[in-house]
């Protein structure tokens, strides 16, 4: 079987190829220039609606305790702590305050890296005590607690947490109460 000769074909219809041709050529070029920046625009908005759309879904899972703590700020908290009554020391006994609150931290669950009394800063009435402790968030507020129960701890003036490798590492500031009538000598 012969083919049939699709010259004459080609030559009748050789306009209408090309016009055909660049039809299809400027088609893809708009489509490239105009259509497809548009679908990119799309697609990116698309993208932050459901970044959104997920934030959103976070915030309405966390709204009771939002709204909890909203209320706990205008009523007071549930529960308060109670404060203990601040009893100086004197200046020989404040030596012993280190080791007290190394105690402290060890039944609470936390290393205990570094306690020490800063001679320098001391004032007339408080001397502070800086340590350093590693452990569990949940350990550190056990031993918050408890210190914000020693009875000579007058202040807490800066608690750092830092993060160490596999662990925590907490800061802590504070001043020891001295008694009045040895404050003097």
């Amino acid at each position: 079987m012969k083919l049939p000769d699709l010259r004459p074909f080609i030559r009748e219809y050789s306009p209408l190829l090309i016009k055909a041709g660049v039809v299809l050529l400027l088609s893809g070029a708009v489509f490239v220039l105009c259509i497809a920046p548009v679908m990119g625009e799309i697609e990116r908005f698309e993208r932050q609606v459901r970044v959104a759309t997920v934030a959103v879904m976070q915030q309405e899972m966390f709204r009771p305790v939002y709204e909890k703590l909203l209320r706990q700020g205008k009523e007071g908290p549930e529960f308060a702590y109670p404060m203990p009554k601040i009893e100086p020391v004197g200046r020989l006994q404040v030596f012993d305050a280190p080791a007290v609150i190394e105690r402290t931290a060890a039944q609470a669950g936390l290393e205990v890296l570094q306690v020490s009394l800063s001679p320098v800063a001391a004032k007339a009435e408080q001397v502070m005590v800086q340590g350093v402790f590693a452990g569990e968030p949940a350990a550190f507020r056990n031993f918050y607690v408890a210190l914000g129960g020693l009875p000579f701890l007058q202040e807490v003036e800066k608690v750092e947490l830092r993060a160490v490798t596999g662990n925590m590492e907490y800061l802590v500031q504070a001043w020891i109460a001295l008694k009045r009538e040895e404050a003097g000598k």
